[in-house]
């Protein structure tokens, strides 16, 4: 597995993200909506992919922009229509805006990336891209055997 940059922006909005559902299940609103969809990002060998929980919502219901490599998901959740007459002894499931925000690493093709959506998960994938891929480079070597131009003239 190749080695991964260290992304210091991806971290801080992941403490972001992880931080507002903390306040979201205190009652506190993250200032960005009022609740923020469980994700999967994971990486296959041909795109970045994302995957969003997003049960009793639809296709039409949910938003994804994607810019530079920052992937934005966004949409409302409205509450079920209840008659007057029914008394909740229980409520947990989140409504209202909401919006995730996902830091991408670079080397994708964003012109390229497709969502669908079925039983309540958005997968959203951002193929990769081709660019440069590493090579060997050789070495020229200087030396013919003897002695470097400089060790002869020690004063």
């Amino acid at each position: 597995m190749a080695p991964t940059r260290w992304d210091p922006l991806g971290e801080l909005l992941d403490l972001q993200d992880r931080l507002a559902r903390v306040t979201g299940s205190l009652g506190w609103s993250d200032g960005r909506g009022a609740w923020s969809p469980a994700v999967d990002v994971f990486d296959s060998r041909e795109a970045v992919v994302i995957k969003a929980d997003l049960p009793g919502l639809r296709a039409e219901d949910v938003e994804v922009r994607l810019e530079e490599n920052v992937l934005t998901l966004s949409g409302e959740r409205k509450p079920d229509a209840t008659p007057e007459e029914e008394e909740f002894f229980r409520v947990e499931r989140p409504v209202g805006r909401f919006e995730r925000i996902v830091a991408l690493p670079q080397g994708i093709r964003g012109e390229d990336c497709t969502a669908d959506f079925a039983a309540g998960v958005l997968t959203v994938r951002v193929p990769k891209s081709s660019g440069p891929r590493p090579r060997r480079v050789p070495i020229e070597s200087k030396d013919d055997g003897g002695e470097s131009p400089d060790a002869g003239d020690a004063s």
